[in-house]
Parts: structure tokens; C-alpha cells; sequence
């Protein structure tokens, strides 16, 4: 099952907080709009959970915030952490490709 983006474009420049790297795009599966403040997104280079600042910056999410979206809206939370959970096999996925052309 292909699932399609139903907004993928630029946003403000801004940087992931646990990673550092500079990020300026954003693809939603479930809104057609650019994220706005509050809305969540998972660092597609190191799978970090974040949200959008009020002035579009990421902030790291907190274990308080996953919890409250948990109890609000748990089809969001599933979502966020499906989202959290590809990123993290791409990053393994990385490492290991570095790895092995490392050793080559």
C-alpha cells in the first residue's frame, strides 16, 4: 500500500534540536497545509520527535507533551510514532550503508 503526501513543500529554515542539521522542507500525510505552530514532526535524519515553535523553529517534544497527545488524540499519537519508527529503520539503514563503505 503506496501511501501519498498530501503537502509536501518548503518551510522556514530551521534546525532539528537533537541533531543539528539545517531543515527546510516538511511532507504531511494527513494535512494539505504547511505545519503550523504545535504540529508535530519527526526528524527524517536522526528521528527525533519535534514540534513546531510559534515562530517556526522545532523544539525537542517532551515525554509530558507525547503523553498528553496520547490521552487527546490517539490516532495522532500512533501516527507520530509510526512516523518516528520509519525514520529510525532509515537511519539504521544509513549507518549501516556508511559502515559497510567504511570497511570496503
Amino acid at each position: 500500500m503506496e501511501i501519498e503526501a498530501k503537502f509536501s513543500g518548503r518551510v522556514k529554515k530551521t534546525q532539528c534540536p537533537a541533531c543539528g542539521t539545517g531543515l527546510d522542507g516538511a511532507t504531511s500525510f494527513e494535512s494539505e497545509r504547511a505545519p503550523l505552530e504545535g504540529d508535530y514532526s519527526v526528524c527524517a535524519y536522526c528521528a527525533a520527535i519535534c514540534r513546531f515553535g510559534e515562530h517556526g523553529q522545532l523544539v525537542a517534544a517532551t515525554m509530558r507533551e507525547l503523553l498528553a497527545l496520547q490521552d487527546a488524540d490517539l490516532e495522532l499519537f500512533a501516527y507520530v510514532m509510526k512516523m518516528h519508527t520509519t525514520a529510525r529503520l532509515m537511519v539504521r539503514e544509513r549507518e549501516k550503508a556508511a559502515k559497510a563503505a567504511i570497511s570496503c
